[in-house]
């Protein structure tokens, strides 16, 4: 929220203020970093993939209505820079559930799998 790229997605989008009057034609859901922590704050989230779905959503939304230009490229580089990080969030606790118990279950497996497919299809874009 406080890098010079995340500036862009810290409050929501006023179309009219902005000059882009299309953009809730465009954009179907909108999505920001301060509905997020209010969110967060209001314990709104009842598992952590709606957390991760709606920072996902903030930065396809903006690759989504920028074709090109600095917000598209902040978008990118922080949408990467937050899937690497969950990444590794991801393998710490996969780690931490092996050493308390002896095996990771199929589900575990399946999940890793869809989340990690659904990160590379959304950085391929």
């Amino acid at each position: 929220q406080k890098s010079p790229d995340g500036l862009w997605f810290n409050q929501p989008v006023r179309p009219k203020d902005m000059g882009i009057p299309d953009y809730r034609t465009v954009v179907r859901e909108p999505m920001d970093f301060s509905s997020i922590k209010k969110r967060l704050k209001g314990r709104r989230y009842t598992h952590p993939r709606e957390f991760v779905a709606d920072v996902r959503l903030v930065f396809s939304n903006a690759l989504l209505y920028h074709e090109h230009g600095p917000v598209r490229q902040s978008a990118h580089r922080l949408l990467k820079l937050f899937e690497s990080r969950m990444v590794d969030a991801i393998d710490a606790e996969m780690h931490s559930r092996k050493t308390k118990r002896s095996r990771t279950t199929i589900r575990d497996w399946e999940e890793r799998l869809v989340w990690e497919s659904g990160c590379r299809s959304m950085l391929s874009s």
